[in-house]
């Protein structure tokens, strides 16, 4: 099965590396799969196919607003597509993504099987807080004479 590998920095491939091994052989009851190119940052389960993809860019549809979805401690964000739906790890160092194509029930249930993969993934915060107003320069306090005694 044809599946086109993300191409992303030396970092997230030596993260993609570390993911492939732990993925499972089965996801929601269904064997692994060959992918075409054989890659770390590509695997496939079942037909129709649940694809995963290691390194992909951020999606588009990522807000601070963003309602996501969390899987046994990984966050995903969730897309519906043609033919299914699509989630995508979020606060992670790599972008993880998943498809799932329309007939499994539930959706998230090939998300419950890749979760231990995911973890090796390092957390990354997404979002960070806004920068704070440039600070405001206080005077420098003057030396007031102490009384001797």
């Amino acid at each position: 099965m044809a599946v086109t590998a993300p191409v992303s920095t030396a970092d997230v491939g030596a993260i993609c590396a570390r993911v492939e091994p732990a993925l499972p052989e089965q996801v929601d009851n269904t064997p692994r799969r060959d992918t075409t190119p054989r890659t770390d940052r590509t695997a496939a389960w079942g037909d129709p196919p649940v694809v995963m993809r290691c390194g992909v860019e951020r999606p588009t549809a990522l807000r601070a607003t963003s309602q996501l979805n969390t899987v046994n401690g990984i966050d995903w964000l969730v897309e519906e597509r043609d033919g299914g739906h699509v989630f995508t790890t979020v606060g992670r160092a790599a972008y993880v993504e998943v498809t799932v194509p329309a007939g499994h029930d539930p959706q998230v249930g090939p998300l419950v099987d890749l979760a231990p993969a995911m973890q090796f993934v390092p957390p990354r915060p997404e979002f960070y807080p806004p920068p704070a107003a440039t600070p405001k320069q206080t005077a420098t306090p003057r030396q007031t004479a102490t009384p001797k005694r």
